[in-house]
């Protein structure tokens, strides 16, 4: 990537500062443009390691693979919500994302990519599966790499994301509602009904994944979990309202690009909603195109349209890796609905044989 477009880091971060003050303004916002220039010099190291990941997931079973620029209108957001925050030290404007099918796996892997190479430096680790967010019910474990390994880039840092299928399902529920009702759930921002519903499905989706509950007590606060759950979702009907944002149209550029890997712009519109996905090439000069093209279309968006540039090996890792955007949301909806009921015959079961005795 290009040098010369770069600003210096004290520049970057009076930017930010602007941004912070007076949030999203896209007509004639060079601040914006100076911003997505930024952003494009992360594109390098991200690249580079995705390519190190590659490397390590190998021949492992079940694994899905995505890598992304961060969203100009998430990176408003961020700066919005934390004033104080510097633009030059944002460490997630590019990042790479690995799911696996269960807690061991992630782990697993955790521990096998600590020092993944020579070219990258471990900056910082949260772990947000044995501490999960208490306000949103994020789980997930987040890995921040330092790129080291040419003086150019100033120790540009990449986030890596791990998590198991069940936490991107609901994380990836939680960014489509998020969407389709211009609320930004993921940042616990929003209606507080949707706040509650995505923080109490996370506790029941965790007690799935980590069968935490140990003594009487760990089971009757489970029960008012449910209890809570139920009576919300029974007053606003929203797992109803979830089925309806499963109805997206999907436009492609062409159908033999299907099974190619590369990059795919995808544009959701959320209004009569389509998804429309333009496909480009991995080579140098394909990417740039991508990156400029991505750039100039958020640029340009209006507040019923989403749009992100992300690499994917086809059509259908690229939906496994990004659901959202394909709005299939509805096995999060149908597991939910299944574990409610599972895990409160199981507590009454527990507590009925307990009381037997």
């Amino acid at each position: 990537m290009d040098r010369n477009i770069i600003y210096s880091k004290n520049q970057i971060d009076i930017i930010g500062k602007e941004i912070a003050k007076n949030s999203l303004d896209r007509k004639n916002n060079e601040h914006l443009k100076i911003v997505e220039r930024w952003r494009a010099v992360h594109a390098h190291p991200m690249i580079k390691l995705a390519k190190e990941l590659k490397r390590a997931i190998g021949t492992r079973k079940g694994v899905v693979f995505a890598q992304r620029l961060k969203r100009l209108d998430t990176i408003v957001n961020k700066l919005v919500r934390y004033p104080n925050m510097r633009l030059s030290s944002m460490q997630d404007l590019g990042g790479c994302r690995v799911i696996f099918s269960n807690l061991e796996e992630v782990y697993s892997f955790r521990d096998s990519i600590l020092n993944i190479s020579e070219d990258f430096l471990l900056n910082k680790e949260k772990d947000y599966i044995k501490n999960p967010n208490k306000d949103t019910g994020y789980r997930g474990i987040h890995l921040i790499y330092d790129f080291i390994k040419d003086n150019n880039y100033d120790k540009i840092s990449v986030e890596l994301q791990l998590r198991t299928r069940l936490q991107h399902l609901w994380a990836t529920a939680v960014e489509s509602v998020g969407m389709f009702t211009n609320n930004g759930l993921k940042f616990n921002q929003g209606e507080k009904i949707w706040l509650d519903f995505f923080r109490l499905s996370s506790l029941i989706f965790e007690e799935e994944e980590c069968k935490k509950i140990k003594t009487i007590d760990d089971i009757k606060k489970h029960l008012e979990t449910i209890g809570e759950f139920f009576n919300l979702n029974k007053k606003y009907g929203l797992t109803k309202k979830l089925y309806t944002f499963a109805t997206v149209k999907i436009i492609f550029d062409s159908k033999k690009n299907y099974n190619k890997s590369g990059y795919y712009l995808l544009q959701l519109k959320t209004m009569n909603p389509s998804l429309e996905i333009k496909y480009f090439d991995e080579d140098e000069k394909s990417t740039k195109k991508a990156i400029k093209t991505y750039a100039k279309l958020e640029l340009n968006k209006d507040i019923n349209t989403d749009v992100v540039l992300v690499s994917a090996k086809s059509i259908a890792s690229l939906q496994k890796a990004y659901p959202n955007y394909f709005a299939k949301i509805k096995k999060f909806t149908n597991l939910i609905t299944k574990y409610v009921k599972e895990q409160l015959d199981r507590c009454h079961r527990i507590l009925e044989g307990l009381e037997k005795k």
